[in-house]
């Protein structure tokens, strides 16, 4: 049965018949000029190999040799003019599935440099951070890369954890550039400073001081402490979904939106949101892309309707669960880059109690004078 489907098959029978009717009609019809349809049916057959394309073309030189020679015109007018198709069409075929078979490689290599980037840009996340689970999920809309314009990273601070989940303007090397300086200055100064105001700060001034092709990014920078107090910066983002351990789901949307990041110095003012996790909560990050995937129909994917696919508190993270059923919801075509992120708090032992929000300490900023890279340096703000 595969052979039957393979282009051997399909060689072997287009040649039987044009001879076939050669020989009933006569070399009047110049019939013998079809069988130039044999190297063709290599890229019918799904093969990219030249040697096989020649090797087909021969073939059909061949046939066509013998065909003319029983019917006693093999150097006939009529039998060159069939000779040279086919040898100008292998030719031709030959050297445009050269082209592919090279146009493959090099795409393949692309690819081979994009997954090397995604692992610099978007780095795996430790499964356990201090008193948290965390766990990412990836998926991008360029099929010949496989990292876009979404970013994420999680840094572990003395205290807690600090988050940023982020998606920069349109697609390309711009946006990954992009990406990969908002992250760096995110791992940076999360390390560093003392509030995540500062952090929302120096990510901007790594936006904001691109000097080929700025781009901006919609972000969410949070911090959650030891305690559970979790406190999110919003700048134009979708706004995270926090499922508690009771089933119930909320949205921690800010009363006022904020605007994206990168628009210039001070110009970004974010949307705050504070609440209380308790213990076995999870918070859900999202792109844009798993919410604005669309069906066949039109609909978007509803994102809060599938949450039980997230299974229950106590299980193992799984966020790509929602991109699996995306993929399904979109019939495999998804428009947008998705980036998924995961955390539960689960601290170890009691937990702790939660001071009211007017005793906690004011945050300070770290003096700039104690860090020495180039964003720092230059920042407008330092």
């Amino acid at each position: 049965m595969k052979f039957i489907r393979s282009s051997s098959f399909l060689f072997l029978v287009a040649m039987v018949a044009v001879v076939a009717v050669d020989v009933a009609i006569g070399p009047d019809a110049e019939v013998l000029t079809l069988l130039a349809i044999g190297p063709l049916l290599v890229i019918r057959g799904g093969c990219q190999a030249p040697g096989k394309v020649v090797g087909f073309g021969l073939a059909a030189l061949v046939t066509c040799l013998a065909a003319a020679a029983w019917e006693g015109y093999a150097l006939s007018r009529i039998s060159m003019v069939s000779y040279a198709a086919i040898i100008l069409i292998t030719a031709a075929t030959a050297i445009a599935s050269l082209a592919h078979r090279r146009s493959r490689e090099r795409i393949s290599e692309i690819g081979e440099v994009a997954e090397a980037t995604q692992r610099v840009i978007l780095r795996n996340l430790e499964p356990r951070q201090g008193q948290f689970d965390t766990a990412c999920a990836y998926i991008s809309a360029t099929q010949a890369a496989r990292v876009g314009g979404d970013f994420y990273d999680v840094v572990q601070v003395p205290g807690g954890i600090r988050v940023i989940m982020g998606d920069v303007e349109g697609k390309g090397l711009s946006a990954i550039r992009a990406s990969l300086a908002a992250l760096s200055a995110f791992r940076f100064a999360a390390a560093t400073e003392r509030s995540i105001d500062m952090v929302a700060r120096r990510v901007e001034c790594a936006l904001t001081l691109e000097e080929e092709d700025r781009r901006f990014a919609t972000a969410l920078i949070l911090e959650i402490d030891e305690s559970g107090m979790l406190r999110i910066l919003n700048f134009g983002h979708h706004s995270p979904v926090v499922l508690r351990q009771s089933g119930d789901h909320e949205v921690a949307a800010p009363d006022e939106a904020g605007l994206p990041l990168g628009l210039g110095i001070g110009a970004a003012e974010p949307g705050r949101t504070s609440l209380v996790l308790n213990e076995g909560d999870r918070v859900l990050l999202y792109t844009d892309g798993l919410c604005e995937a669309r069906s066949t129909d039109g609909d978007f994917y509803p994102v809060q309707e599938r949450l039980s696919l997230l299974g229950e508190s106590t299980e193992e993270l799984k966020p790509a669960a929602l991109h699996a059923d995306a993929e399904d919801f979109t019939k495999g075509v998804m428009s947008d880059d998705s980036a998924l992120m995961l955390i539960r708090y689960r601290p170890e032992g009691s937990r702790a109690a939660v001071p009211p929000e007017e005793d906690r300490p004011e945050s300070e900023d770290m003096p700039a004078a104690c860090v020495g890279c180039r964003i720092l340096a230059e920042c407008p703000l330092t």
